[in-house]
């Protein structure tokens, strides 16, 4: 199994923050919680907006800690500290009880929360693919979801206060996917990878917050060697863009191209393996990195993260 997440900014650090889901009946999940202060923290977690029962936790100056809960399965999932903290999810991926994949998100500060998320692509005819949300307010949500400029079957739906729900698409398979809600959310998106038809592979991602959008983005690395890695690149506006990819300063073949408005491209580069690689667009998009890895040469994990906004 193969996957990557992306570090979070210092600027980012927060006392709280949020994921859309936890699931440690089908899966085997487990909470990461790094005390970045100088001051020892008292660390709440609630699930489903119940506290958990260890809850509240001590956690020294600089020290992490790693916490599960046997048979909860719900959401949303919120961590709150008296100092500053970073959070993420691991969570390990079983296909007939026998552990086949790895993968882990990066939890979403308090003071990124937003009521509209943005994602490159859906894919829900070649993978299994759910749109993870919770509404995070003390007020019923209104949420709609649109993929490749069309609203999605069943949406608008309705989400009560401090509720979470996992929606699916059948047949679609395209992007970008904008969630707007009249409340805030957090939203990420989960994928079960298949290969001869069997599932093999979990990755999830958290979606992006619209403040975030912007018309330059970076990742540390793109490997299409060892890997089959590919951009995925969503054009999050009403006008075409024009966007340039450079892979260690370079910028490569096929660069530039269009992006029509509200649509998303994949695109895959022969032969490198090399960084930083920089995106850049002339309208705000939003782009993300897909890796298929391999064993013995067979497709066997699928992971994605998403690309860093400039700002």
């Amino acid at each position: 199994s193969y996957s990557e997440l992306m570090a979070l900014p210092n600027s980012q650090l927060d006392t709280t923050y949020w994921l859309p889901w936890y699931n440690n009946v089908a899966l085997d999940t487990q909470l990461r919680i790094g005390n970045v202060s100088g001051s020892t923290a008292t660390v709440r977690i609630y699930i489903g907006g119940n506290e958990v029962p260890d809850s509240p936790i001590t956690l020294p100056p600089g020290a992490s800690t790693r916490k599960s809960y046997p048979g909860v399965d719900s959401g949303p999932v919120q961590i709150v500290s008296s100092q500053a903290i970073v959070v993420a999810e691991r969570v390990i991926y079983k296909v007939n009880n026998v552990n086949t994949s790895y993968s882990e998100l990066m939890a979403l500060p308090n003071s990124q929360l937003s009521t509209t998320y943005w994602l490159p692509w859906y894919d829900n005819v070649n993978a299994d693919t759910q749109l993870r949300f919770a509404n995070v307010s003390t007020s019923a949500a209104t949420v709609q979801v649109f993929i490749g400029g069309q609203q999605m079957v069943g949406s608008p739906f309705n989400l009560p206060a401090g509720g979470s729900t996992r929606k699916s698409f059948a047949g679609i398979n395209g992007g970008p996917v904008m969630i707007v809600s009249t409340q805030n959310l957090v939203a990420a998106e989960r994928i079960i990878y298949k290969v001869n038809n069997v599932n093999t592979s979990y990755s999830e991602m958290m979606a992006l917050p619209n403040g975030q959008l912007n018309t330059t983005h970076w990742l540390p690395w793109y490997n299409n060697v060892d890997l089959s890695t590919e951009l995925r690149i969503g054009n999050a506006t009403n006008s075409v863009t024009s966007v340039q990819v450079f892979i260690g300063g370079v910028q490569v073949a096929g660069s530039p191209f269009n992006v029509p408005a509200n649509q998303s491209v994949q695109k895959t580069f022969a032969g490198v393996n090399n960084g930083l690689v920089r995106i850049v667009g002339n309208q705000n998009i939003v782009v993300s990195e897909r890796m298929i890895y391999k064993v013995n040469n067979v497709n066997t994990s699928l992971s994605e993260l998403m690309a860093l906004p400039n700002s």
